[in-house]
Formats: structure tokens, sequence, C-alpha cells
């Protein structure tokens, strides 16, 4: 019994960890937008990129940007994607994007970028790119 307790959590633990990746690799910062709406503190790094973004979700993929948002203030996770972000885009670095590719935001509400509405992709990472 314990054994196949300890295999069924190892595999919820391991398809949740595989939904963060590092699929956005190599895109410059063009924008980072931080706001609160809704009830929602809310930052989204707009990015531009010479191949396609390819995610699966379509404000991502059609406006180029990924996002953080919740309820809670921001922690020091995300202010120190903030801070990553700020220091690639003002020297000109590349950064590569870790994303969870389960959470895509395409809520009405947020409506920033027009049509198609939502934050995008839900951002979980940021690195300096070593491409």
């Amino acid at each position: 019994m314990k054994n196949g307790m300890l295999i069924g959590l190892l595999s919820v633990t391991s398809s949740v960890c595989l939904a963060n990746s590092w699929d956005i690799k190599g895109v410059s910062v063009e924008d980072v937008l931080v706001y609160r709406d809704n009830g929602y503190n809310v930052m989204t790094v707009d990015f531009s990129s010479e191949s396609p973004a390819n995610t699966g979700c379509t404000p991502t993929d059609e406006h180029k940007i990924a996002s953080t948002w919740g309820s809670n203030p921001f922690g020091s996770l995300q202010q120190s994607m903030m801070s990553v972000l700020l220091s690639a885009q003002a020297q000109g670095l590349a950064v590569d994007l870790m994303v969870n590719t389960s959470n895509c935001s395409t809520g009405g509400q947020w409506d920033t970028y027009i049509s198609p509405t939502g934050l995008g992709i839900e951002l979980k990472g940021v690195r300096i790119s070593s491409d």
C-alpha cells in the first residue's frame, strides 16, 4: 500500500513539474508592464523574437507576451523576475522564459493588447540567455 501511494505521489509531482519548461528562448524584452487590475497584481513581459512563439496560447502566440498574476502581493520571486527582465532590457541581452504550458489566460477582462484578449501563458521564471 505504501509503495502504491508513493508512486501515485511521484506521478502527480512529476506531471505538475512537467508543465513548467523553458519553452521561450533567446527573446528580447521589449516592455515590462506591472499593474493591479480586477483584484490581481499583474506583470507582463512583451518580447520579440525572429521565430514564432508556438505555445498554443493565443495571446502569447499573437502578441508575444507572458504574464504572472495573482491576488497576493508580489513576492521575492516576482520581484526577482522583474529585476532580471528590466536588467536584460537595459543591457540589450536576450532572455529565456520558463512558462507553465498548462496555464493560458484568455480572459476578456485583460484587454491591454485588444484582441485576442488575455494575459497569455503563465510566466514562471526568467534567465539571461546563454545563446
